[in-house]
């Protein structure tokens, strides 16, 4: 009895074992299947997320894109965007200088806070970029292209990561570097690569910055390399405010006979109307094979699917004189170098509005807005604002307004200025020289050619304008003396 007692109960083991694997079997089935919808929901939930797409020209000013009527060129790449979404006529640049203004276009600060006011400055400690703030969000963050903060390409430094993006190395280190005819085809046809290899697994934030139409740099600076094209060539008009203004302000007219950062000017004083106008032609060409490249991106971006679900943003690091009261690049609060594009597409999501001459934005904006596209609540305070508000109803607030900083010369700090610029009036003043002020009315004078800076019928205006700019370096923390 008691070994058929003992047998009945390896029976009764037995049984209990097999019924345990079952269950440990069903659970294990039940939790691949959790995990497998998990994944996929992750991946749903990525693919729901837009991708984001910032390309960044340098030295454009926003008047070179024919959608904002101009002749003298064909953008049809820019054009599409510019078309299907919303361009900012009025976007300005937090400041005329290649890094500085890059500094903010991937903070959402203004340079005094992010440490670059020049180039060759590099960003304080603890600064966070889009990248760094996206990555954390499940973004996969990606830069192609030029970084200016300090060294202009990273690839040049050695440097294989930037803080919060996985960088796309797109060229030789034993080949010129100084020119966009060589270096911007290459970085479109990588990054075009990248595009159609991109797993989808995560929601894409890529930066593409472009280094033209900035090599009309060398025009003034290698002349041999730019001689005057042919009597068969229309060349495009001097603009009605090419002459200098005999009152210009002391610091800004000093900056003509700068012999070094930012060269452009004083080597540019001799051109006579024709070679101003071969300065423009050239320029235009410029504009124009950049907005090739940026096709390929867009074409790879449609090849992909991807078109969408994904927000564009074009801007640029700052503007051009293009001729201007003769002034040639950057480094100034005029509207050429100061003014840069600011086009927002976003397939179905963004109305397709074209030009927009109401609002004032400013470069700062950039980042916020893409955050408020997305989605995504940062604890970062930041220097600019989000512009969806408005894009998505078009309600103006007419007190809104931008300000731009500016600082001319890394061996004299002392020489710097703010610009203050609301939908009508444009304030500037400037730390040092005689005729320190200037006010232009943008609606009636928008080429910049009465300053009503010293006219007591304007009084009223500069006071308000100089008050509400007060006002804003105390809230940004901005050293500037007013």
């Amino acid at each position: 009895m008691v070994k058929n007692t003992i047998h009945i109960n390896y029976l009764v083991l037995l049984e209990a074992f097999a019924g345990l694997l079952v269950s440990v079997a069903l659970l294990l089935l039940f939790t691949f299947a959790v995990s497998g919808c998990t994944q996929t929901e992750k991946r749903d939930e990525a693919a729901k997320r837009p991708n984001v797409i910032v390309i960044l020209t340098d030295q454009h000013n926003p008047n070179a894109i024919s959608a904002h009527g101009n002749k003298y060129l064909s953008t049809p790449n820019l054009d599409y965007l510019v078309n299907n979404g919303i361009s900012f006529a009025n976007s300005y640049c937090t400041t005329p200088v290649c890094g500085p203004s890059r500094s903010s276009l991937i903070t959402g600060l203004m340079p005094h806070n992010t440490g670059v006011d020049y180039n060759g400055d590099s960003m304080k400690d603890g600064v966070k970029n889009l990248g760094q703030i996206l990555s954390t969000e499940g973004y996969e963050t990606v830069w192609a292209g030029k970084w200016h903060i300090p060294g202009s390409y990273p690839q040049q430094k050695d440097i294989d990561t930037l803080a919060g993006f996985k960088v796309i190395d797109f060229y030789e280190n034993d080949k010129p570097w100084d020119l966009g005819a060589d270096t911007d085809a290459p970085l479109a046809d990588a990054t075009a690569e990248y595009i159609q290899q991109y797993s989808g697994e995560k929601p894409l934030l890529m930066y593409v910055q472009f280094h033209n139409p900035h090599d009309i740099c060398h025009f003034p600076r290698k002349p041999e390399n730019y001689p005057n094209v042919g009597p068969d060539v229309v060349l495009p008009p001097l603009p009605a405010n090419h002459a200098i203004d005999p009152n210009e302000p002391e610091m800004i007219a000093n900056s003509r006979f700068r012999d070094h950062y930012g060269d452009e000017l004083l080597l540019s004083q001799g051109n006579d109307e024709t070679r101003w106008r071969n300065y423009l032609w050239y320029y235009y060409r410029n504009t124009e094979m950049v907005d090739a490249e940026i096709g390929k991106v867009l074409d790879a971006l449609r090849a992909k699917g991807m078109d969408e679900n994904t927000i564009i943003v074009v801007s640029a690091d700052h503007g051009d004189g293009m001729a201007e009261k003769k002034w040639a690049a950057k480094l100034s609060l005029y509207d050429g170098p100061a003014k840069v594009p600011f086009v927002v597409y976003y397939k179905d999501k963004v109305k397709a509005t074209g030009v927009d001459n109401q609002l004032v934005v400013s470069g700062a904006d950039v980042v916020p807005t893409i955050l408020d596209y997305i989605g995504v609540n940062s604890n970062i305070v930041f220097d600019g604002v989000s512009r969806r508000p408005y894009i998505d109803s078009h309600k103006y607030d007419s007190a809104d307004f931008v300000v731009t900083e500016l600082a001319v010369d890394p061996f004299d700090k002392s020489l710097t200025g703010r610009m203050i610029r609301n939908n009508r009036y444009k304030y500037n003043y400037y730390s040092k020289g005689e005729r320190n002020e200037e006010l232009f009315d943008m609606v009636n004078d928008p080429l910049e050619m009465s300053n009503l800076a010293g006219n007591e019928d304007y009084l009223s205006v500069k006071t308000e304008l100089k008050g509400q700019l007060k006002k804003r370096l105390t809230e940004t923390k901005d050293p500037f003396q007013l």
